[in-house]
This record gives C-alpha cells, sequence and structure tokens, in this order.
C-alpha cells in the first residue's frame, strides 16, 4: 500500500497539470477573443460616414454662395448638411458644417444661432469621445475660444482656450497655441487677472520667439544654400575657362602639325567625331533624360483623405487667390490663407504641394517674383527704383529675402535682371 503512494501522487500531479494547462489555454482564448470583439467594436465606430462626400459637396456649396455674397443662402444650405449629418452620424462632417455655420453666423451678426449649434456639437463630442479626431475637437475649441472671447464672455473663453491646449499637447501645433495664448492672456487681462495675463504673455513671447527663430533659421538655410550654389557655380565657370583655354591651344597645335605635314584632310577625318558617336551621344543623352522624366512621374502622389469635389474647390479658390494679387500681403502665411480660403491649414498645404508642385513658401515666392518680373518687362519706370523698394513692392519685409527669392526663381539677381533688360 505505501508503495504505491508515490505512484497515486504522481499521477494527481499529472491531473493537476493537465488541468491548469487547460485553464491556461482557455484564458488565452477569453482574452483574445475580448482583444478581438473590442477592436471589432472600435473599428466599427470608425467607419467612414456614407453620406460624407454629399456633406462635403454642400459646405463647398455653402461657402460658393458665402463668396458671392449670398450669405443668408449659405446658412440654409449648412443647417440642412447639419441635419444630414446628425442623422448619420458622421462626426466629421458636423463639425466642418457647425465651424462654418458659427463663422457665417458671425459674420451675419447672428451670435445666439452660433452658440445653439456649438452647444449641441459640444454635447455630441463630450458623450461619445472615440468617433472625433483630436485635431477636429482642438479647432472647435479654439474656434469657440475667440467665439466668446467676441462676445465677451471672457469666462467661457479661458475655458475652452486651456481645453483646448490639453489637447494640443499630443498634437503639437504651435501656431493654434501661440493663438489660444494670445485670447487667454487678453481674456485674463480683460477680467482684471494681471497676474495670470502676465504668465500667458511669457507663454505667448516664448512661443512666438520660438517660431520666429525656426522661420529665420529656415531663411538662414536658403542663404547658404544659395551661397553654396553660387560658389558651385563659380567653380563651375573656372573650370569650363581652363577646358576652353587647353581647347582652343590644342587646335592650335593640331592646325600647325596638319600644316608641317600637308596630311590635313587624313588628319581631319581621324579627328572628326564619327556619325555613330554622335547618334550615340544624342541617344544617350535621350535615355537619361527619359529615365528622369519616368523617376518624377513614378513619384507617387500622397493621398489626401479627402474628397475630390474639396480638392476642385480649393483649386478653384487657389485660382482666383493667385489672381487676386493678396500674395503680396507681407503678413500673409499658411494660416492666413486657408482661412481665407475657408479650409484647414493641411488641406491647403497638401493642395499646394501636390497641384503646384511647391510648398508654401515656395509657392508665394514663385507669385511674387512672377508679379515684380512683369512689372520690370512690362513698366520701364520699375527699372529704375531701388532694390529695396521692389522688394517692399511685391510684399518683403527683407530685402535680403527678396534677392534670395529672386535668385531662386529666375537663376539672376535683381540687379543682373535689370541690366539685361536695359540692354
Amino acid at each position: 500500500m505505501f508503495r504505491d503512494l508515490p505512484n497515486q501522487s504522481e499521477y494527481l500531479f499529472s491531473v493537476k497539470s493537465i488541468h491548469y494547462k487547460r485553464l491556461l489555454v482557455r484564458s488565452f482564448l477569453f482574452f483574445f477573443l475580448m482583444f478581438y470583439l473590442g477592436h471589432c467594436k472600435i473599428d466599427a465606430q470608425r467607419l467612414p460616414c456614407p453620406q460624407q462626400n454629399k456633406i462635403d459637396q454642400l459646405i463647398n456649396n455653402a461657402n460658393g454662395l458665402e463668396q458671392d455674397g449670398k450669405l443668408k443662402e449659405a446658412q440654409k444650405i449648412l443647417k440642412e448638411t447639419i441635419r444630414i449629418a446628425k442623422t448619420e452620424s458622421c462626426g466629421r462632417g458636423l463639425l466642418m458644417a457647425t465651424e462654418n455655420l458659427i463663422r457665417l453666423s458671425s459674420k451675419i451678426g447672428n451670435l445666439g444661432v452660433s452658440e445653439r449649434y456649438f452647444t449641441e456639437v459640444l454635447e455630441m463630442i463630450e458623450q461619445d469621445t472615440t468617433n472625433y479626431h483630436s485635431d477636429a475637437k482642438m479647432d472647435l475649441y479654439q474656434a469657440l475660444q475667440e467665439f466668446y472671447h467676441v462676445s465677451k464672455d471672457y469666462a467661457k473663453a479661458i475655458g475652452y482656450g486651456e481645453r483646448m491646449l490639453m489637447i494640443e499637447k499630443s498634437s503639437k501645433r504651435p501656431y493654434n497655441r501661440r493663438q489660444a495664448y494670445m485670447i487667454l492672456l487678453k481674456s485674463y487681462l480683460s477680467l482684471g487677472i494681471n497676474e495670470k495675463s502676465k504668465s500667458y504673455l511669457d507663454l505667448y513671447s516664448k512661443i512666438n520667439d520660438s517660431i520666429v527663430s525656426v522661420e529665420k533659421q529656415t531663411v538662414k538655410k536658403s542663404i547658404r544654400q544659395v551661397t553654396a550654389e553660387t560658389k558651385k557655380s563659380s567653380t563651375h565657370t573656372v573650370n569650363k575657362t581652363i577646358l576652353i583655354g587647353l581647347g582652343i591651344t590644342f587646335v592650335i597645335l593640331l592646325g600647325f602639325i596638319i600644316f608641317r605635314k600637308h596630311n590635313s584632310t587624313i588628319l581631319i577625318k581621324n579627328n572628326r567625331p564619327s556619325k555613330n558617336d554622335s547618334i550615340q551621344n544624342i541617344v544617350a543623352d535621350s535615355d537619361k533624360d527619359s529615365e528622369n522624366t519616368d523617376d518624377f512621374n513614378s513619384f507617387s502622389k500622397p493621398a489626401l483623405g479627402i474628397s475630390q469635389e474639396m480638392i476642385d474647390v480649393i483649386l478653384r479658390k487657389l485660382t482666383k487667390f493667385e489672381e487676386s494679387g493678396k500674395y503680396l500681403r507681407k503678413d500673409i502665411n499658411l494660416t492666413w490663407l486657408s482661412n481665407h480660403l475657408n479650409t484647414n491649414t493641411r488641406y491647403i498645404s497638401e493642395v499646394i504641394k501636390i497641384h503646384r508642385n511647391k510648398n508654401f513658401n515656395s509657392y508665394i515666392n514663385g507669385l511674387r517674383i512672377q508679379y515684380i518680373t512683369n512689372k520690370l518687362m512690362n513698366d520701364p519706370v520699375y527699372r529704375e527704383y531701388k532694390i529695396s523698394y521692389l522688394s517692399e513692392e511685391c510684399g518683403y519685409a527683407s530685402t535680403q529675402v527678396f534677392v534670395i527669392a529672386f535668385k531662386k526663381e529666375t537663376g539672376v539677381t535683381p540687379s543682373h535682371y535689370i541690366d539685361q533688360l536695359k540692354t
């Protein structure tokens, strides 16, 4: 009997091991199933709205009517758009339509309508945080901050400004943060809370200095780039001159040898490049150009994540902007342009990058330099002006930045360009 005890304990240990293994497997399957169901639920909440394209089109129509001065008709369309977005639970569409309606109602002067729609959208955001992108919520909170500041309800302006800053910590949008700091310091100052106002003034000064510093570094980088290109061009010119001198010397020596040996015809045939060599060089150059073209065409455009109708509307607005001459404003930046075109900075930046093949700064520089070169070509009076006046005429606060941009666009400095026109 006692001999069997070890075997029985071994049997019991084996049974327990099997039981623990089964329990472990079942636990793993249970947690995997919970994770899978939770993941599916989140994805289901992020499914695109079936009416989003229609909502985008309605918003575009309203923006067009607003630009034509038909504010009441635009307001009516935006109200209908909000109704559709609520019915279809389109979170992004609801936010976009509400932001446009609030801005439009402020123009009309009906602030009560704006506040009512603001309140409804805020309730939806706070009830369901999974369906709304943080950038959209941040834009709405900043719009609320500006709205209540204009309405002189400074306490609410402060509250929404601080909520926006909480979201901005994860999004890192310095221009929005600077705007929030500026409104907060004004709101606290209006309430007579000077310490808080001074605190936000310090924060505003720091972020503003940081932004200005980054912009200056960008300009300095452009200066260094132009300087490097100029040095490279000078070196290339010197090398080219040396090669031309050597070539002339070689030709003179060759002519002397030909004259001395009275074999000019034979020597000319031996030294003349063959027709096949010329054809091969042309084909090689053509192949090289073709490869460069293929490389350019193979570059895939990034996805915008917006409808084609929205892209077309932004392009039409850009064309009107280019014809208006508003790019000559000295205070123009990406935020100003997005507000002027009734869109957001990401959309306008991507559309310019893809459809104008430039970043925002290069795009504005190109328009300004094209404007001033047209003036110089068509109006001889401009050729007598100083470079500093020309830089101010086309929107530059710094003559040095103007010269850099001019050389980058035309390949020569403004002075050289004017001299060429005078000759």
